[in-house]
């Protein structure tokens, strides 16, 4: 069964939840599922260099216009993405050797990402 619109990023700014939310790690296979059966990925992925990794990761194409295209929120204060509103949000995060942090104003570039996982955040 086909699902509307999935929303997807690499990560979540913090400063966009006004309201409760459930963050859960769920399985990279969860998250592939859920993207099949979707009519629409709508995809705010932010950085150029990871995103042709997480594309073949995950096996989907991002639409080019929506690379960058910023999250708000609501008036019910849930994220919105264009003119969608949702109540959740998928997200695929780099796994990182222990003790690295990528440094201010530069890409990581994808060798320097040992794998990746998956987190859906639900508002309630």
């Amino acid at each position: 069964m086909k699902h509307n619109n999935i929303l997807v990023g690499n990560t979540f700014p913090l400063a966009l939840i006004k309201r409760k939310a459930v963050i859960t790690p769920i399985p990279l296979d969860a998250l592939k599922d859920s993207l099949k059966n979707a009519e629409r990925i709508c995809s705010y992925w932010g950085h150029s260099n990871t995103e042709k990794a997480a594309q073949n990761i995950l096996g989907v194409k991002f639409a080019k216009e929506d690379f960058r295209k910023p999250l708000r929120l609501s008036g019910n204060n849930m994220p919105m993405w264009g003119d969608l509103e949702f109540n959740k949000c998928y997200i695929l995060s780099p796994n990182y050797k222990n003790g690295f942090r990528p440094e201010i104003n530069k890409e990581v570039e994808p060798s320097e990402i040992l794998s990746w996982k998956a987190l859906l955040i639900e508002w309630e």
